[in-house]
């Protein structure tokens, strides 16, 4: 299952003068999210989706419009009537009902990956992470052991020049909810924000293995930011 969680404010984008979240706003003939989910328009016809919305800026129609016309064929929207801790709250209130032997695969409404290709049965294992190399320090970090395993993770700590591209993968939702059930229980982790590179170590500590894909920092494109999707916006121009 591809999960696609969409609770964030869009709090830079309101306050530069935008009157919609960014994954409503326009980009080249569609929108940003259209954009982003089509990073998996191979798995339009068989793949299931989950997204996972907010109760304002009408997100489920807004959602199932662009679902349709994209012509994803299997898919789910659920609504999240609170504020979340960050987007590992955010899956988890949209997976307490799954099969926890299923196997998911989350990723960002405000980043495109071009290209992308489901790992192989190999390389996703316990856990996968997408990573490109990158400068500053505002990313979710690997440290590798060798040319395909992760040692460990960090988040906003440059441990290595491997960043995450927000694509992450856990081979069964029991593993998911147990990293995030220890990462919360920790008191050194009370207020801060939840983030999903973390999770990895709790795996990670207890011998099961977490794999990585290096991948061109061409194939991404990202919209996080203002500035990024005024550039993208640029890029994306209908000539």
């Amino acid at each position: 299952m591809i999960i696609i969680p969409m609770l964030g404010r869009s709090s830079r984008f309101f306050n530069a003068g935008y009157d919609k979240p960014k994954y409503e706003l326009p980009l080249g003939d569609e929108t940003v999210f259209s954009s982003s989910v089509r990073s998996f328009h191979k798995y339009f016809n068989y793949h299931p989706f989950l997204f996972i919305v907010r109760s304002d800026f009408n997100a489920i129609s807004f959602v199932n419009n662009e679902v349709n016309r994209l012509g994803i064929k299997d898919y789910r929207i659920i609504e999240i009537d609170k504020e979340t801790s960050g987007q590992a709250e955010s899956v988890i209130l949209g997976i307490k009902d799954y099969d926890v032997s299923q196997s998911i695969l989350i990723f960002n409404i405000d980043t495109i990956r071009h290209n992308f290709d489901w790992p192989s049965t190999d390389l996703f294992s316990d856990g996968f992470i997408e990573v490109f190399k990158a400068d500053g320090n505002g990313w979710s970090f690997i440290k590798a052991k060798n040319n395909h395993e992760v040692l460990m993770t960090a988040e906003k700590r440059r441990i290595s020049d491997l960043c995450s591209n927000g694509i992450y993968g856990f081979l069964h939702i029991s593993d998911f909810k147990s990293a995030y059930n220890e990462y919360v229980s920790d008191p050194l982790n009370a207020g801060r924000e939840t983030y999903i590179a973390p999770l990895y170590n709790y795996l990670i500590n207890k011998g099961k293995s977490v794999n990585f894909r290096l991948i061109d920092s061409g194939l991404i494109d990202h919209c996080g930011l203002p500035v990024d999707y005024e550039m993208l916006q640029k890029k994306y121009r209908i000539t």
